[in-house]
């Protein structure tokens, strides 16, 4: 839902339709695990958004999985076990101001889990340089875990390729070292993509791939595969996805 008043103020919100139902149930929208949704004001002076949104260094920062990806039907090319999107977000609700300046655009976002009395912050930066692309971001959680990364993204010609680092602490002191390369393709109707992941902290070294492709049958129609595989854990997707 969207709309503009006649000072160019832009304004709307977004809801799952299965939030939607939820909500007639009395489910608890201000639990994060269940608020898929989000508001948004946005002028002159940036943008502010809150709900489920992407933190400043989730929004910074790209992440392997996002390099040329066309998408697949249940995104397992990033659900596999070496893939860490939200970072530091969880399941917290976030509030976050945008803004840009030309090829540079920066961010701040406070995130709350509803159980918690205490926020977290995070804050990004990203823009593109001579055809590169970059984000580099810092983020705080509420339990005290933190994370500080850079992404570095290339196009050329057909092919994409991109690097996410990251490094910082969890909640018990110990470190968390992420990492994430991807690779796509794009040529006349079809699109490629793959990822490679890995995350070593406290709970272990994992790590996983992702692929996923889609040809373009024209009319709005296009046919899409993805796969994920990681820690002897696999899914895959096959489908038709159609826009009207």
């Amino acid at each position: 839902m969207t709309g503009e008043n006649e000072n160019g103020l832009s304004f709307g919100a977004t809801i799952d339709l299965e939030d939607a139902a939820e909500s007639s149930a009395n489910v608890d929208l201000t639990d994060g695990a269940d608020a898929d949704y989000t508001v948004f004001v946005s002028g002159a002076f940036g943008t502010l958004t809150y709900g489920d949104t992407d933190g400043a260094m989730d929004w910074a920062l790209t992440e392997g999985g996002n390099v040329g990806n066309p998408g697949s039907i249940s995104d397992a090319e990033t659900g596999h076990a070496g893939y860490a999107g939200s970072y530091l977000d969880g399941g917290a609700n976030v509030a976050r101001y945008n803004n840009s300046f030309g090829d540079y655009a920066v961010a701040v976002s406070v995130s709350q889990d509803a159980n918690d009395d205490e926020a977290g912050y995070a804050i990004g930066l990203k823009g593109s340089v001579a055809g590169a692309s970059f984000g580099i971001a810092l983020q705080e959680a509420a339990d005290d875990a933190s994370l500080a990364g850079v992404s570095l993204g290339y196009s050329f010609g057909a092919m994409q390729a991109g690097v996410m680092i990251a490094s910082g602490e969890d909640t018990n002191g110990a470190d968390d070292e992420l990492m994430q390369l991807g690779l796509g393709y794009s040529a006349g109707a079809l699109s490629l993509h793959a990822n490679y992941g890995t995350r070593d902290n406290a709970a272990g070294d994992v790590d996983g791939f992702g692929i996923a492709a889609a040809y373009d049958l024209g009319g709005g129609a296009s046919v899409h595969f993805g796969y994920g595989d990681g820690e002897e854990v696999s899914a895959w997707s096959f489908g038709l996805a159609m826009s009207f």
